[in-house]
């Protein structure tokens, strides 16, 4: 460093993490080891598809006329990778009919507010997120099936009605 300072030399071994199985313990970061079929959900491996207890998904099928969501009565209880902490958040469980490109997209009435919008093929994991967008349009590629796209606002004191579509692209 500046001062002249050195640390000893550290050694690290560095190999394939090993694979975790269904309720075992595991690396949130996927370093030491990561879930066979899974997510590391708070430290332990979880394909927990279903939304936490005080979530409730609303249904919605890709390619249907828009979902109508509200941030009034919500609260904070996720956050994507690029933001959403402390904002209030509504989540979809979106079919998808097909493997392929989607956008789902938000657009609030009167004021637009500020949102991030993320995807997960597990509705309660955060390491199962597919995509990510400070913004109101998300583009992501998945599976068919059910994915969870999650709108939260980035700040709590925000809230309004929206409209919500996902459209295959």
């Amino acid at each position: 460093d500046a001062a002249g300072r050195q640390s000893p030399e550290l050694r690290v071994a560095v190999g394939t993490p090993e694979v975790r199985t269904l309720g075992e313990a595991c690396d949130s970061l996927g370093v030491a080891d990561l879930c066979e079929g899974a997510a590391c959900d708070q430290g332990v491996c979880s394909d927990r598809a279903e939304c936490p207890d005080q979530v409730h998904a609303i249904p919605y099928v890709a390619g249907d006329a828009p979902a109508w969501g509200s941030m009034r009565c919500t609260q904070d209880l996720s956050a994507g990778s690029c933001g959403g902490q402390g904002g209030r958040d509504v989540a979809f469980a979106v079919t998808l009919p097909e493997a392929g490109n989607y956008t789902a997209r938000v657009v609030f009435q009167g004021e637009p507010i500020e949102v991030q919008i993320y995807a997960r093929t597990l509705c309660g994991a955060a390491q199962a997120e597919i995509a990510c967008e400070p913004a109101r349009e998300l583009p992501f590629t998945a599976d068919a099936g059910v994915v969870y796209v999650w709108v939260d606002t980035v700040s709590p004191g925000a809230w309004g009605t929206f409209e919500f579509t996902v459209t295959a692209d």
